[in-house]
């Protein structure tokens, strides 16, 4: 799981400690919540829009590629299925699907449910 520690904006974003905003689909808390938002490699997607990352490591692995991406100072790892025409070095966008966005306390580590869900 990669995870992602930050504070909540009124904007539906998720402000990292860098200063590297992620968009995120709803409020997931009130702003100025401190939260850590996880999501696994195979529920982060390519894309033409959504957080912008550089692509470091290129990784076929048979029928899937796993990606290491810098995203502000933070790194995660993607998988996708087949191979995707990006190299190391690329500027590429992620998107992750609500329903596959997890979100803990990053007080208590605890799981949280979206505001208003």
């Amino acid at each position: 799981m990669n995870f992602f520690e930050g504070v909540t904006t009124d904007n539906a974003e998720l402000r990292l400690a860098d200063g590297t905003t992620l968009q995120l689909h709803q409020q997931i808390a009130p702003a100025g919540t401190s939260v850590t938002i996880g999501a696994r490699p195979e529920h982060i997607e390519l894309g033409t829009e959504g957080w912008a990352a550089e692509a470091v490591v290129i990784e076929p692995t048979g029928s899937e590629t796993q990606i290491t991406v810098r995203i502000g100072s933070s790194t995660a790892r993607v998988l996708v299925r087949g191979r995707p025409n990006v190299r190391a070095g690329d500027r590429i966008h992620l998107g992750v699907s609500p329903r596959y966005l997890h979100v803990f306390s990053t007080e208590t580590g605890l799981a949280m449910t979206a505001e208003g869900a």
